[in-house]
């Protein structure tokens, strides 16, 4: 995005909302047990218990072929989305499951292999 040039979308991006330091941020997902499949739609909380408050949800989760485990997309409240930070997938029919925050490119994250 220019900063000397006008764009689409300029305008919207100065609203206050689009600056608030808690916003909503994607990120990845590793679970910490590897063939756990974290349930999509699951809610993101620091803590287990009926009082923990929601923090994100995760969005998408898969099993990837090429980093031989499960990895998952969500989205988590900006101020606590640093990558290396542990929280939880609560869901209603299924236990607890530990996921660390990681950056959202989790394969070639500088394109090497899609420029060789």
């Amino acid at each position: 995005l220019s900063k000397k040039k006008d764009f689409l979308g300029r305008r919207s991006l100065a609203l206050p909302e689009h600056r608030r330091p808690d916003r909503p941020r994607l990120m990845g997902l590793l679970p910490v047990d590897p063939r756990a499949m974290p349930e999509v739609g699951g809610v993101l909380v620091e803590r287990t218990g009926p009082a923990a408050p929601p923090l994100g949800h995760v969005t998408s989760a898969a099993r990837s072929p090429a980093l031989h485990r499960t990895i998952a997309l969500g989205f988590v409240r900006g101020d606590l989305a640093r990558p290396g930070r542990r929280l939880f997938v609560a869901a209603a029919d299924r236990p607890p499951l530990e996921v660390e925050l990681a950056p959202p490119c989790f394969f070639d994250p500088q394109g090497a292999r899609a420029r060789a």
